[in-house]
């Protein structure tokens, strides 16, 4: 038995190769793999060139591209004119290939030099790998050093067309790099099968999976079946919590929905008002107390969640989360005792995925595919920070409280996943609430505003004392939509009846006047306002004092800067240009 090795990676290397010895293979080996091998004493070891009575040509860039190689490679062993001529010619028929490929991508990645990469060009390697695969019928062929041990346990019922099929995507993926790195026409990506889903965005596209693009991948469905919409929201969302984490130093929890939060918010304490808002009234953990913050920033779009969490989950958390409506939850670890409490919701269903907290990507390229086409951008890496801010301020009042520099920073990093147009009102580490996908802003200020003014009022006093009236039996989001009923005051005569049967007869409806809400929302005049564009004209900045609006971050670059600025300026206001837009689409 015969086998050729030439490995830039000898990750187990001496290992398999103690096991081919038991086997009784002729070990030829590259330069640097059989310098390797004699240093590891390894047995049975020869040069290519004992092989082919030929040395190295060309300093090494020529060694193994022989015929009598390849012809030990390639021969059909039942085809008598094959190997007629294997024994006319004295060549040694070749059973197994250890090859993996010079580093090309490595030195990419650390921007060598032209030489350097020319150099890591394998061209022998590359095809000893195309002909033993072509010819898996009779020879095996390892290009992963993880496969080693499988190779070793299941010798004698290798799957050598298995083994066939992962040396072609080996040698593919390695084209492709070098492809993409000196094709100015054509950009490839590989998409590896890893996850199946429940289904696509709807049930009758049943043709789906989550791939990988490298060789990492780095989630883990602890419980439960993904589909395609839960995860575009984890991905999304598992991105915003880690970024809001990086520049905050602060667990972060966020409420997703339909591809963009409904909250979001840091760990910081929670205030008397909003324990009774929240209807928490014990000690819990910081992670409990973000994700909390975080739901309860727009209860009414949170219903039916996806949750995504900076931090380790523990009990305290997954007992919130197991009261809620929710689809599912992503997160770098669980308690145990987290995980048996999740695994209970939805008739254990609920789905549960692990990310590894370390993942990087590898590329910033990003590709889109629509309408049959694709769409190809750098992926946007750029994150706020406090220089940004401070150096940018452009209105006559410049004070930032620390506090307020963290809205600001929190505001403007959870825009780059919001689709725009978007803004996003926080308060103490919370983003309460978002206005997006407007096709002008003044909308989105609007929406966003008015839902600011509700979650003020869900801890106005005659609000929090709906909660003793309550009948027994009535679900947590039924008395969330009561509530928020209430603070809108929009009945009809029939759905007000409908409402008023949640209640014991003791409760009167005694509404909010617009005399109560006026005064109440004058208590919460420091608003942080995000936005991802720039403010066309100084509606928006009347719209934003309306609704309690003191700080705000937004690109700038409109013609009319100047005008928004002044307007700014009339109101009191601070406002930063960060001199970035943050669009996502």
């Amino acid at each position: 038995m015969n086998a050729i090795i030439s490995v830039s990676d000898k990750t187990n290397l001496d290992k398999l190769c103690n096991f081919l010895n038991t086997k009784n293979y002729n070990l030829y080996c590259s330069g640097g793999t059989y310098k390797y091998l004699e240093k590891e004493n390894i047995q049975n070891i020869y040069k290519i060139e004992d092989l082919v009575q030929q040395k190295e040509l060309l300093g090494g860039r020529v060694k193994t591209l022989h015929p009598h190689i390849h012809a030990g490679i390639l021969a059909d062993r039942e085809n008598e004119e094959h190997m007629k001529d294997i024994k006319e010619n004295n060549i040694k028929l070749i059973d197994l290939i250890v090859v993996n490929l010079y580093p090309f991508k490595k030195v990419v990645d650390e921007k060598g030099s032209e030489d350097d990469l020319i150099e890591n060009i394998d061209i022998g390697g590359h095809t000893l790998i195309r002909a033993g695969c072509k010819n898996h019928k009779y020879v095996s062929v390892l290009t992963n050093p993880l496969d080693y041990e499988d190779f070793i346990e299941n010798y004698d019922e290798i799957n050598k067309r298995e083994l066939g099929r992962k040396g072609f995507d080996f040698i593919s993926k390695y084209d492709i790099d070098i492809s993409n790195k000196y094709s100015y026409d054509n950009y490839y990506k590989v998409y590896k099968r890893e996850q199946r889903l429940r289904y696509g965005c709807n049930p009758y596209q049943d043709m789906a999976y989550c791939c990988s693009l490298n060789d990492k991948f780095p989630i883990k469905v602890l419980n439960g079946k993904p589909g395609y919409i839960n995860l575009l929201d984890a991905f999304n969302s598992w991105q915003l919590v880690k970024d809001i984490k990086n520049i905050t130093g602060k667990i972060t929890s966020t409420s997703f929905k339909h591809t963009a939060p409904a909250g979001i918010s840091i760990s910081n304490e929670l205030t008397t008002l909003l324990r009774y808002a929240y209807n928490c009234h014990n000690n819990i953990s910081e992670t409990a107390v973000s994700y909390l913050r975080a739901r309860n920033s727009d209860p009414l779009s949170s219903f039916g969640d996806f949750i995504a969490i900076s931090d380790k989950v523990d009990k305290d958390t997954a007992t919130l989360i197991k009261k809620e409506i929710s689809d599912g939850i992503i997160a770098p670890d669980y308690d145990e005792d987290a995980l048996k409490i999740l695994r209970s919701k939805k008739k254990g269903n609920y789905l549960i995925i692990q990310v590894d907290k370390n993942y990087e990507l590898d590329e910033y390229i990003e590709v889109r595919e629509l309408f049959g086409m694709g769409l190809i951008q750098n992926v946007n890496n750029y994150v706020i920070d406090d220089n940004t801010i401070l150096n940018n301020i452009v209105t006559e009042n410049k004070f930032i409280e620390n506090d307020i520099l963290l809205d600001l920073k929190i505001g403007f990093q959870s825009l780059k996943y919001i689709p725009s147009n978007s803004v996003a009102f926080v308060y103490d580490g919370q983003v309460v609430s978002i206005g997006c996908g407007q096709q002008n802003r003044v909308d989105c200020v609007r929406i966003a505003g008015k839902k600011a003014r509700k979650w003020l009022l869900r801890q106005h006093p005659k609000v929090l004392d709906l909660n003793n009236y309550f009948k027994n039996g009535i679900s947590r989001q039924d008395k969330i939509n009561c509530i928020m009923n209430f603070i809108e005051n929009d009945f009809t005569s029939k759905s007000f009846l409908d409402w008023e049967k949640n209640f014991i007869d003791q409760y009167k409806y005694n509404p909010l006047t617009n005399y109560e809400i006026n005064e109440y929302i004058k208590i919460f005049n420091n608003f942080t306002l995000a936005s991802d564009g720039f403010f066309p004209f100084r509606d928006n900045i009347d719209e934003c004092h309306k609704y309690g609006v003191k700080y705000i971050i937004q690109p700038g670059g409109s013609i009319q800067d100047i005008n928004i600025i002044d307007t700014c300026n009339q109101y009191g206001m601070v406002m930063v240009n960060t001199n970035n837009r943050m669009f996502y689409h």
